[in-house]
């Protein structure tokens, strides 16, 4: 008996039963149908889903990188959930001269086939993003079942080594994404997913960045950022100067730490800090001059020289005001070296300007004279008078 079949004999059982019975016995009639038709969606729904999972392998991270033949190397990684709640990390590489031929061999080497669905993270190793990502990102933006905000690492460590490890008990993708997100939500890395990714590489005026990570041991870790120039890598932001990296791109940030290097060996760590940013410009490509504005607020939880008194408080807020402004002005001067702009100044400017020229912007560009105005305010820093 099929389902619409079940759906009319209930719908043409009340309407006679509105004829033969009273309302009070019509409306429980309806009512009946109404929970036998709601149970029979829900049962035949769960029948269908089951079917489906039992039918196909679900990856969670998806990395590329170059054989010793310069062929492609895909390793795929799906978790498998055991009977005591642990997870395992199945995986499979694949050696191929584009990405769907690799992705048909893995099916063809397994009994189900690999679905992308549920993709968390793609990771793509330095070879290749020095010779450029989009032909690798270019079938992934053309499925419609993988999501816009899955995220985008670059690595020099070997991938399959970095997929295949047992990270405890959770799933390898899932891992990965959760650490780029909590970054991303109270450490030092900037907004960044796959629609930022596009957004930045189709966008006149900007280019795109992603997060740099690293297999350390038993864990993972960001060790910076990578710089594109379109898809094709060409620098990179060390770990020590994220912070500072994130209050450039960012426009409001809340949660992050820093840690400023005072004299003589000694150090002191702001956390909870908010930051603000803005840009100021008028007619750029004739004064050539373009001003970002960073308001910083936070806490002193440590200082390792010892006792936190006003002087001191005063010594590091103006510690943090030159360490910020001086990374600044020399990370936007190796993004003019480098010819990228993840700030996205020439998007800003394009956004504010009739009749923009691009070539005329990124002629103006490597020689515009960026000005960085910091302002710091530390504040319950529990200071000793």
């Amino acid at each position: 008996m099929s389902f619409w079949f079940l759906f009319n004999y209930l719908l043409s059982s009340n309407f006679i039963s509105g004829h033969l019975f009273s309302k009070r016995e019509e409306k429980k009639t309806l009512t009946r149908s109404i929970c036998i038709l709601f149970f029979l969606i829900v049962v035949l729904s769960s029948c269908v889903n089951k079917e489906i999972l039992d039918d196909v392998r679900i990856a969670t991270a998806v990395g590329f990188e170059l054989a010793e033949n310069e062929e492609l190397k895909v390793t795929a990684v799906v978790p498998n959930y055991m009977p005591d709640k642990t997870i395992t990390n199945e995986v499979a590489t694949e050696t191929a001269r584009i990405n769907k031929e690799a992705r048909e061999k893995l099916d063809r080497t397994k009994s189900r086939p690999y679905v992308s669905g549920k993709i968390e993270v793609l990771v793509y190793s330095k070879e290749i993003s020095e010779k450029g990502l989009m032909p690798y990102i270019d079938s992934y933006f053309r499925d419609p079942t993988v999501g816009s905000k899955i995220f985008l690492t670059v690595t020099d460590s070997d991938i399959q080594g970095l997929l295949q490890y047992q990270y405890g008990t959770r799933d390898n993708g899932m891992y990965i994404s959760d650490m780029i997100e909590h970054n991303i939500n109270v450490g030092s890395l900037p907004t960044t997913n796959f629609h930022d990714f596009l957004n930045s590489y189709y966008a006149e005026g900007k280019d795109p960045f992603l997060p740099l990570i690293r297999q350390i041991d038993n864990e993972i870790k960001i060790i910076g950022n990578a710089l594109f120039k379109d898809d094709k890598l060409v620098g990179e932001i060390p770990e020590d100067k994220l912070f500072t990296f994130k209050s450039l791109m960012d426009r409001k940030t809340s949660q992050d730490s820093i840690t400023i290097e005072m004299d003589k060996e000694k150090y002191a760590f702001l956390h909870k800090i908010k930051s603000n940013r803005t840009f100021k410009f008028d007619n750029v490509e004739k004064t050539k001059e373009f001003t970002i504005n960073i308001n910083i607020e936070g806490l002193i939880h440590e200082y390792s020289g010892g006792k936190i008194d006003k002087k001191m408080a005063e010594e590091i807020t103006k510690k943090t005001k030159e360490q910020i402004t001086s990374q600044a002005e020399e990370m936007i001067k190796t993004f003019q070296e480098l010819e990228t702009d993840p700030l996205g100044l020439g998007e800003h400017v394009r956004s504010h300007t009739k009749n923009w020229d691009s070539k005329k912007w990124y002629e103006t560009y490597p020689n515009l004279n960026v000005t960085v105005n910091t302002k710091v305010k530390l504040t319950e820093t529990g200071i000793i008078e």
